[in-house]
């Protein structure tokens, strides 16, 4: 016997399936939309495919268990006493990981402690197209 005959609740939950996808199809096609009601009929066709490999059962039981897990997560105190050394975990780990040189002073990664004192010689920020633009006009021998 194979195993889409041995379990009727899945039987049942196909046959369910495929019924809302009947009653979604006729209405498509009384209102004339061919396409739609094509993928209606894939709809149909798609619980049982599901069932014949196993993988409607596989689905259900997936979503079996993510039912208990968030149910576990809602109404268990463990679960958000949990939750909540996890976050405390993750604000330590991300106040820990910051180098300060001064109080208020952050230091960027890469950059020497020593020289956030001195500063370099000012570099007035330009942007390409308008330096290619300002050589073209020096070209030109206008300025």
């Amino acid at each position: 016997m194979g195993y889409y005959a041995a379990n009727p609740i899945m039987w049942a939950l196909a046959i369910s399936m495929a019924t809302v996808a009947g009653i979604w199809t006729f209405f498509a096609l009384r209102r004339g939309a061919r396409r739609v009601a094509l993928r209606g009929v894939a709809f149909v066709l798609l619980p049982f495919g599901l069932l014949f490999t196993g993988t409607l059962t596989l689905l259900v039981r997936i979503a079996d268990a993510i039912t208990q897990w968030a149910s576990r997560l809602v109404f268990a105190p463990m679960v958000w006493l949990g939750l909540l050394l996890l976050a405390v975990s993750a604000g330590l780990f991300v106040l820990g990981g910051r180098k300060k040189d001064k109080p208020g002073r952050s230091v960027a990664p890469g950059q020497n402690p020593s020289t956030l004192g001195s500063r370099s010689p000012a570099v007035d920020p330009v942007d390409p197209e308008m330096a290619e633009i300002e050589a073209l006009l020096r070209k030109r021998g206008i300025t």
